[in-house]
């Protein structure tokens, strides 16, 4: 959803060509070129498309192309280690997980809260983590820094936010 498709048919034969796109049998409008440019996906748009190619002597129809379009993931976060320690202790951290993998790259964005200080007690976070193509998940770790203040247990909450090329579950926050 949201993407964009395009098809393409390959044609030899006698001058003037002229072509008409078909989806599920209905004539398409803008679709009297040799390619057909399919912008801002939606579900509406998933099934078969052909071309059908005239001239004097004739017409052939191409084989049917079927268009899938999946809806937009769903994101969720969670805590995948719940805490971390200033002194001797190993990172925290959340991991952002999408509904589905694709071959393309997603970048999800996020917030950050909580009682901890950004730069002072952890590491200060982006705000952005890219899910890797192919990829279900992604990690971000939440490193604690050593002060010389003596504190009690602080938190770091990381939000998703919302963003058009994603949805989110209500699991969108992750504490550590």
């Amino acid at each position: 959803v949201g993407n964009s498709a395009s098809f393409s048919v390959s044609t030899s034969g006698t001058d003037p060509l002229s072509y008409q796109w078909f989806f599920k049998g209905i004539p398409l409008a803008n679709g009297t070129l040799s390619n057909l440019a399919l912008q801002n996906l939606s579900l509406s748009q998933e099934g078969e498309y052909q071309a059908v190619v005239r001239n004097d002597f004739g017409s052939v129809t191409s084989n049917p192309a079927l268009l899938t379009v999946l809806p937009l993931p769903a994101l969720s976060i969670t805590s995948t280690v719940a805490s971390a320690s200033e002194v001797g202790g190993g990172p925290g951290s959340v991991t952002i997980t999408r509904s589905y993998a694709t071959a393309l790259p997603l970048k999800a964005r996020y917030t950050v809260g909580g009682t901890a200080r950004s730069g002072a007690d952890y590491q200060t976070l982006s705000g952005e983590a890219l899910i890797p193509a192919n990829a279900l998940s992604i990690s971000i770790p939440i490193q604690a820094l050593d002060d010389p203040w003596v504190e009690g247990p602080e938190t770091v909450d990381v939000i998703l936010s919302a963003d058009p090329s994603y949805t989110l579950t209500l699991a969108n926050k992750a504490t550590v």
